[in-house]
């Protein structure tokens, strides 16, 4: 991969990205399968993306803290 990691060596040698999902794909491997240039998954697969979270003294998700600043307007 390049030194992204977005694959654009592979992509730049003419080879396609498949990625496949067939059962419980959650986490960092959700947003690995969704790199691919043809993406499937299967018919019971279960897919789990999230929010990452941000470094402190209590672990926080993007979403939670735009959800606690809007609520503090």
């Amino acid at each position: 991969m390049g030194r992204s990691g977005d694959g654009d060596e592979l992509r730049g040698s003419g080879l396609r990205i498949v990625t496949r999902g067939l059962t419980s794909v959650g986490s960092a491997a959700a947003v690995i399968l969704s790199l691919g240039d043809r993406r499937e998954a299967g018919r019971n697969a279960r897919l789990l993306y999230h929010g990452a979270r941000v470094a402190g003294s209590c672990a926080l998700t993007a979403e939670r803290a735009a959800h606690q600043e809007a609520l503090a307007r």
